[in-house]
């Protein structure tokens, strides 16, 4: 591993170099210490049942007669879920990509009867949770937002009634991709992580071993 990171650091001397890392194991701790690699973000990858998240968040209020509306896919939400996105990924943050593009990335799979937008009076994006595809027997949750306590307080409740909504329709679980670096989704569902081992640690190197 020494050898094919010597050779890495000859050809791109000034690069930063991102590690990820599958495992915890000891058999690579020497190479992260003696190369001055900084842990950055862990990322989890919980399968959670909905009785078990509906347990969870039972103090929230849940409208039963909630009747979500299907979601629009513009360009409002488009960039506020991109500027959310980059917000939680400075550490490692994604390339040039237009809005075309980004619109690709997230359409593919995206539920939009039972992902959550909320607005305010003026129009403006204050939460949203939106949720895709996955399994007949399961969906994914994806991006997460809340503006401050209250909309997330706002969001939690309608997302206990979406959670209803979703058993009824035979959805039993929900996965997640959590990354200790996403401060919203990390808030909302590290309850979850007590018991689960990191799916990927991610570390970095910087330029001159600058952290």
């Amino acid at each position: 591993m020494n050898t094919m990171f010597n050779k890495l650091k000859a050809k791109l001397p000034t690069s930063n170099y991102i590690l990820k890392l599958e495992t915890q194991s000891r058999i690579y701790n020497k190479f992260i210490s003696n190369n001055n690699f900084a842990e950055i973000r862990k990322t989890y990858e919980p399968d959670i049942s909905i009785t078990t998240i509906i347990n969870y968040f039972k103090s929230y209020d849940s409208q039963h007669n909630y009747h979500p509306s299907k979601l629009t896919l513009n360009n409002n939400l488009l960039t506020k879920v991109f500027d959310v996105y980059k917000s939680t990924h400075r550490v490692n943050p994604l390339g040039n990509i237009d809005l075309n593009t980004w619109r690709n990335t997230v359409s593919k799979d995206l539920d939009l009867n039972h992902s959550i937008v909320i607005y305010n009076e003026r129009n403006k994006i204050t939460a949203f949770l939106l949720i895709f595809d996955y399994l007949e027997d399961k969906k994914e949750v994806g991006w997460i937002y809340f503006e401050n306590d209250s909309m997330k307080t706002q969001l939690l409740n309608q997302f206990v009634s979406m959670l209803y909504l979703l058993q009824e329709s035979g959805i039993t679980s929900l996965c997640f991709e959590i990354d200790t670096t996403d401060l919203y989704s990390y808030e909302l569902f590290s309850p979850f992580l007590i018991n689960e081992d990191p799916s990927l640690i991610t570390y970095k190197k910087h330029i001159n071993n600058e952290v």
